[in-house]
């Protein structure tokens, strides 16, 4: 978890769309990261589950796949479940040290170890806008062929977590030794 330090939130605050207009005109309403939660799973099928529990304890205000938004415009990158929440009556009543949060709102982020370790990586190298124009686009490249290899790890890993439950779950063919 972690609270936007104030520099932060008043950048995001000012930062405006290409005709000059405040991409936040009502800062206060509309940035709901100012307090963040990520969660990380192992692999992409638990993040339903994660989904769940939120949904369960939370309002959500909205819920947003930005690993399946990435995949139907055909590309690979970033790859999160975000998630808008609001505490209500009934998960302070569930929670009590929520009392006190009743109305507020928080992001989640819900995402595997390897989209967060590309996140993160990719965040750190061209989010902050250190690469040079000359060399965009094939760090571009890179990242891309890099999300990919991650997209196929995490189709192997949740392979090999499916398969190990079905081995776990059949009755033993061996013959029991004497």
């Amino acid at each position: 978890t972690r609270v936007k330090t104030w520099p932060s939130l008043k950048a995001k605050a000012k930062k405006r769309r290409e005709n000059g207009d405040f991409v936040y005109p009502q800062p206060w309403q509309e940035i709901h990261d100012v307090m963040g939660v990520r969660v990380t799973v192992y692999h992409s099928t638990a993040i339903p589950q994660a989904l769940n529990v939120f949904g369960e304890s939370f309002h959500v205000e909205r819920s947003v796949d930005k690993a399946a938004e990435t995949r139907i415009s055909g590309g690979f990158g970033y790859g999160s479940h975000h998630l808008v929440l609001t505490v209500t009556e009934d998960s302070a009543a569930a929670m009590e040290e929520l009392t006190a949060y009743v109305g507020w709102t928080f992001e989640v982020q819900i995402r595997t170890v390897l989209q967060h370790a590309w996140a993160e990586f990719e965040h750190d190298v061209r989010y902050k806008g250190s690469v040079s124009a000359e060399h965009a686009p094939d760090f571009d490249r890179r990242f891309t062929l890099a999300a990919g290899l991650l997209e196929l790890a995490d189709q192997q890993f949740s392979a090999i977590r499916d398969r190990h439950r079905r081995e776990l779950a059949a009755p033993d063919d061996q013959p029991a030794e004497d």
